[in-house]
Order: structure tokens, then sequence, then C-alpha cells
């Protein structure tokens, strides 16, 4: 038998107007991304359904991805194609594509050296 393998993961932080977390899992086959923000503590960033928010993800230290996209109930209230933060029913914060394959599209992994910052947009 291998031996396990085990990594450490950083607590998700939170703050007025901002998360900060890491990317532990995808969601397959859809490819979505499954954050460690638990959706309780996104709560108390006063970000609220329909907002805008920046998503900055980084592998290592690298921007991989860095967009504007609404947040909202579920990934089925983007467009088709269109990327959205959305309220995972793992009970963290999770982001799509609609109908198509977020970490696919932009080279996304998963692991303790993959991080996501969100920040609301004015």
């Amino acid at each position: 038998m291998d031996d396990i393998i085990t990594f450490e993961i950083k607590q998700a932080t939170v703050a007025e107007d901002e998360a900060h977390g890491s990317i532990p899992d995808i969601m397959e086959p859809f490819g979505n991304l499954e954050t460690n923000i638990r959706i309780d503590d996104f709560e108390k960033t006063g970000i609220v359904h329909n907002d805008n928010v920046r998503v900055v993800i980084k592998h290592e230290d690298e921007v991989k991805f860095d967009k504007v996209m609404p947040f909202n109930k579920s990934f089925g209230y983007a467009a088709p194609g269109c990327e959205i933060l959305y309220n995972s029913s793992s009970g963290f914060m999770g982001l799509a594509m609609n109908q198509k394959n977020f970490a696919q599209t932009y080279g996304i992994g998963s692991g303790p050296s993959w991080t996501i910052d969100i920040t609301k947009e004015n």
C-alpha cells in the first residue's frame, strides 16, 4: 500500500467586502471550483447576491485568473459560458461557468498552492 499523503490547507479569512482562501477541490466532471471559504463566514463580508466581485486565483504567486463576475444563488443565474461565484451545496463558496468547465477553461488546479481572493466591486 502506498503512503497516504496529506497537506495542510490554510484557514480562510474574511473581512468587510473581502474573503481569502484556497481551492482544495474541483468538482468533476463539471470543473466547478470548491473553495475553503464557508458560506456562513462569507456572509460576514457583507457581499450579497447580485453584487459583482473580483476573483483572483493564484498558483503559488502567479496569477492564473483575474476577472469580475456576479455573486448569485447558483451557476444557473449566469449566462451560458459566463462565470459566477455561488453558494455551493457543500456549504462552501464555489466558482463555476454555466455549461462550461471552469477548471479546464482557465487551467485551474486544486491543493494548498492554489489561492483565491474575492473582493467586492463598487
